[in-house]
């Protein structure tokens, strides 16, 4: 099986090639970071979806179905997670969230034994952003619609209801 993906944009990092360069008495090396051409700028990739919840911002960057060497089947969100509030909190503190796939609830793999997760626990402070990744069970394999409802806990005002996509 072919992996899809529902939006083709990778996923952004922001890391630069980093060089050892001796330092001019030629005893030591420091680290440099290289940096890009001036002449070329950087694609900023679109967001599949942008949603904004309150204090917090999410773009979903790209939703991948990929099937693991275990043989399990995986949906997985890379998304952009902005904390606009005044306190410090990650994605999984803030957030409760369901995703379906042509209705039926998907579950989510566990971030504590899965390394497919990435920085769902991780504590930001207000004004930062950082990239996360959460991924979800199939069952199998076939064309669908993607709906994913989220919210952050114990708010009623602010939430995000909709399809953002569909596999072919």
């Amino acid at each position: 099986m072919q992996n899809a993906i529902l939006h083709p944009t990778p996923f952004p990092t922001n890391t630069l090639p980093i060089t050892l360069t001796p330092t001019i008495d030629r005893t030591s090396y420091a680290l440099t970071q290289m940096s890009l051409p001036t002449d070329t700028p950087t694609p900023i990739p679109e967001p599949l979806k942008s949603i904004e919840l309150g204090d917090y911002t999410i773009d979903i960057m790209t939703v991948q179905r990929n099937r693991k060497l275990d043989g399990r089947i995986l949906l997985e969100f890379s998304m952009v997670f902005f904390n606009n509030s005044n306190e410090i909190t990650s994605f999984e503190q803030i957030f409760t969230y369901n995703v379906y796939f042509n209705g039926i609830q998907l579950t989510p793999t566990s971030s504590l034994l899965d390394s497919t997760n990435k920085n769902m626990y991780t504590n930001i402070k207000p004004g930062a952003k950082i990239n996360v990744v959460k991924t979800f069970e199939l069952q199998e394999i076939s064309q669908g619609s993607i709906e994913l409802e989220i919210r952050p806990y114990g708010d009623k005002t602010h939430q995000f209801n909709e399809i953002i996509g569909y596999f072919n």
